[in-house]
């Protein structure tokens, strides 16, 4: 039995639902005529008392079937209906896809493609109004134009006649439309092009600019490097300088580019620096992103260890990927690439592998940076602590600014070929020759005297001005001089002894402890002792002893209070090292906790009533905030000198008593930081005159902490790499001296260690001679904390790390110095204690 036939009264359609069973043609005639009619259809609503009239509840349920005088739709009219339908989403379709399409071109395309469709009203009422107002065919065209498009000075209020008043007014509201289509395709343009211009979205219509790749926590350090370059003249690079012309900086990587702005604004603020750069947010190893930041022709490329990799596979997979698209977009030569490098045994494969590809491809080879920063921190903390000042000769050799000493590499002169390193070394007055470069690209520092380079090598120098003024003058007089003067002092015996020293190390972070005695066990001299007050209990595996260094631990939960701080020998202590505890929070955290710390320290240094200070080293995050702990040490030191008696004195000497009174320190309570405090903001302001005379009487000298180096592990990393960019070889270099604790390191030495007097004018050949006879290389000086030949200002020094130390690194060999007593000679040693001597011949 077939499916009733169901009517819709809503529409007035007959929706038929009967299948195929009613295949014969009498049937299904019949089914035009008729419709079933369910029993169950409710009856129409009427009011009660004409139901009750026409008794329609009595009348029993219709099974009958009710001729209906209604025409059903046949097959062929539903074909017809379908095929409409279907025309009609066809078109539909069609005009949204081309619309689609007019919505992503250019403003060009869409600004024709509106003229094209306003062209047909343009002949249309044109026509029409050249009839109307009887008018030229030409004149008429303008006339409609201008309705359409509004041209000003083109109006309706004036016509002849009505036909032609009617035809004007039809164009312009048919203008309304033209005229606004294009209003909204220029604005819509407009402010897309704003948009595009704040999210950074545009391509890069650039060439020769420094490209950095990936973010992590160095990418400020390092931009900030480069626009302190920029602030210096540029970056040298063998004999000349480059980027002089101050190319911009794109840094494009897969983080949000509102705090990239955020991040690379703050950093140039703080510095006060000015750089042109321009943050893209993608992902760096998509052609397609490389692209649009014009990466085939920027002049250098930094592509940086990724922070938002899942784990260190993984960023060494993105590394590995973005090198690989790089050498992708096609050959050029003279574009430089650096990557860098943890320093795993994986990644040093791939990155390998990528530059042996990048040089088949025509490409420049991958030059990669392998200094971990952890270990690269360790090493440098270890050696500052052991030796004041170091920090501040690595500063100076890693600043891009045209008065500091550089590390740079020339070729070897023809003439010079197969001469021992004596002869070439003293071929060169104006700079000092710490080494050679071998072709392969290893470096070989501090070699010995009878070493001959081989051919093709490059000879590495330190010294100011670059490779330019460089002149091979074999046969120097003055290396003949002072090779003399100075066998002659090292004939005598040496009785200079390093002293021990004793070092206090407090909240250093418990995993970063092992690696860090290891250093002390390098850098100290024999006999050193150092202690770690520390969290918790010390590794029942950690040592007590390594090589001539020993080891205390003193466990308190406050590591960094004066009372442990002076428990743990802090009296004695010739130098203090500041962790931040634990690794929970960010840098703001990690850098607060070290200027409390500080604070504690200098209270302590206070209480245990010593005359001198420890030099105090301390790593932090941000340069803020070593800018800040150096400017309040500073403070404290102004305010105690204008306090000391001499000050006093002097101020009573000149009729002053109540400017006496004013520079001097209450002597209730010595010792203790609120001790340097001005007693006005104590609350102090108004005394008796009792008060006033005990106030004019000399206090005691107290000791403020003048001696610091906070070392900023972003800005040294990103120094590095910085000085790669410029020049490759820098790598080499670099990776010989703080890649590995084996090889040369550098060291500071007492003049004294040989022979050399203190207050007598000194030409630095001999001390290079003196120095070479004990088979290391001189490769400056460092003056002590007191010099009279005149120190830099603590806060107002540029790195902010080099407290307050005179640096002279790879001076002439006619310079002249004149040693004090606390002054040093940075040397290029293999260990510290050498005591051995070579003859000239390197035997």
């Amino acid at each position: 039995m077939c499916k009733p036939v169901q009517l819709n009264y809503s529409h007035q359609r007959i929706v038929r639902q009967c299948s195929s069973c009613c295949g014969s043609p009498a049937v299904q005639a019949a089914h035009h005529q008729y419709i079933v009619r369910q029993p169950q259809l409710p009856l129409p609503a009427l009011p009660l008392p004409l139901r009750q009239q026409l008794d329609l509840d009595a009348l029993p349920p219709p099974s009958y079937r009710v001729p209906l005088l209604v025409s059903l739709p046949s097959a062929a009219d539903d074909g017809i209906s379908a095929s409409l339908l279907a025309a009609k989403d066809w078109v539909h379709g069609r005009v949204a896809y081309h619309l689609q399409q007019l919505a992503t071109a250019n403003i060009s395309t869409k600004v024709v493609v509106l003229s094209l469709f306003a062209t047909p009203f343009i002949l249309l009422f044109g026509y029409m109004y050249h009839k109307a107002a009887h008018v030229k065919f030409g004149a008429a065209m303008y006339k409609v134009y201008a309705l359409l498009y509004r041209v000003p000075g083109v109006g309706i209020a004036k016509e002849d006649n009505v036909y032609a008043y009617i035809v004007a007014n039809m164009a312009f509201l048919a203008g309304l439309f033209t005229f606004a289509g294009i209003l909204g395709i220029v604005s819509d343009e407009i402010k897309m092009g704003i948009k595009n211009s704040r999210s950074g979205n545009y391509n890069m219509r650039l060439s020769g600019h420094i490209l950095i790749l990936n973010w992590n926590g160095n990418t400020t350090s390092l931009l900030r490097q480069i626009a302190s370059a920029y602030a210096e003249g540029g970056m040298f690079d063998n004999g000349g300088w480059l980027l002089t012309n101050r190319p911009p900086v794109v840094v494009l990587a897969d983080k949000k580019k509102a705090q990239m702005d955020e991040a690379v604004h703050e950093m140039l603020r703080d510095r006060g620096l000015h750089l042109e750069v321009h943050t893209r947010e993608g992902n760096p190893f998509k052609l397609s992103e490389l692209k649009r930041v014009a990466a085939s022709k920027a002049g250098t490329i930094i592509v940086l260890h990724p922070d938002s990799a899942s784990s260190p596979q993984n960023a060494e997979a993105i590394k590995a990927s973005v090198a690989m698209c790089i050498t992708a977009l096609g050959p050029q030569t003279n574009q430089r690439v650096v990557v860098q490098a943890t320093g795993s045994p994986s990644e040093a494969g791939l990155l390998s592998s990528l530059s042996v590809a990048s040089q088949l491809g025509g490409k420049a080879a991958i030059q990669s940076m392998e200094l971990p920063d952890q270990q690269l921190m360790l090493q440098l903390v270890s050696q500052s602590a052991a030796q004041p000042g170091i920090l501040t000769c690595w500063l100076d050799i890693l600043a891009l600014a045209n008065n500091s000493a550089q590390f740079y590499v020339a070729e070897l002169p023809a003439a010079l070929e197969g001469k021992p390193y004596v002869d070439v070394r003293r071929a060169f007055a104006h700079a000092v020759l710490c080494g050679f470069r071998l072709p392969s690209g290893e470096a070989v520092m501090n070699p010995a005297e009878g070493d001959v380079p081989p051919a093709g090598s490059q000879l590495i120098f330190l010294g100011r001005g670059g490779a330019g003024h460089l002149i091979a003058s074999p046969g120097d007089p003055v290396y003949d001089t002072a090779a003399k003067s100075a066998a002659e002092r090292m004939k005598r015996e040496r009785t200079y002894r390093s002293k021990a020293r004793s070092i206090l190390v407090s909240n250093w972070p418990a995993e970063g402890i092992p690696e860090l005695m290891e250093g002390f066990a390098q850098f100290t001299p024999a006999n050193s002792s150092v202690t770690f007050a520390m969290q918790g209990e010390p590794h029942p595996d950690w040592p007590t002893r390594i090589s001539n260094c020993r080891f205390n631990f003193v466990a308190a939960k406050q590591p960094t209070s004066v009372k442990v701080l002076l428990e743990a020998g802090i009296k004695t202590a010739d130098a203090v090292v500041l962790g931040s505890g634990s690794a929970a929070g960010g840098d703001l955290e990690s850098d607060a906790r070290v200027l409390a710390a500080i604070l504690q320290v200098q209270d302590a240094v206070l209480a245990s009533k010593r005359k001198d200070t420890p030099h105090l080293v301390a790593p932090i995050k941000r340069y803020a905030t070593s800018k800040l702990a150096a400017q309040w040490l500073e403070t404290l030191a102004a305010e105690q000198a204008a306090a000391s008696p001499a000050a006093a004195a002097a101020a009573g000497k000149a009729g002053t008593p109540s400017a006496a009174a004013a520079a001097a320190v209450p002597a209730s309570k010595p010792g203790g930081l609120l001790s340097l405090v001005p007693q006005v903001l104590l609350g102090q302001g108004s005394q008796s005159s009792q008060q006033q005379q005990q106030q004019q009487q000399p206090p005691p000298q107290l000791a403020v902490i003048d001696s610091c180096e906070f070392l900023v592990p972003g800005d040294v990393m990103s120094a590095l790499m910085t000085q790669v960019v410029a020049d490759p070889a820098y790598a080499g270099i670099m990776q010989a001296l703080l890649g590995s604790r084996e090889g040369q390191e550098m060291y500071l030495r007492n003049p004294a260690s040989f022979n050399l007097p203190t207050g007598v004018p000194l030409c630095f050949a001999e001390v290079e001679e003196a120095v070479r006879l004990t088979r290391q290389t001189a490769l400056g000086y460092i003056r002590g904390r007191h010099s009279k030949s005149g120190n830099c200002s603590l806060a107002k020094n540029k790195q902010a790390a080099a407290g307050q130390r005179k640096v002279v690194l790879g001076p002439a060999a006619s310079h002249t110095v004149v040693f004090e007593e606390h002054d040093r000679i940075v040397v290029l040693a293999a260990d510290f204690n050498v005591t051995g001597a070579a003859s000239s011949n390197g035997q």
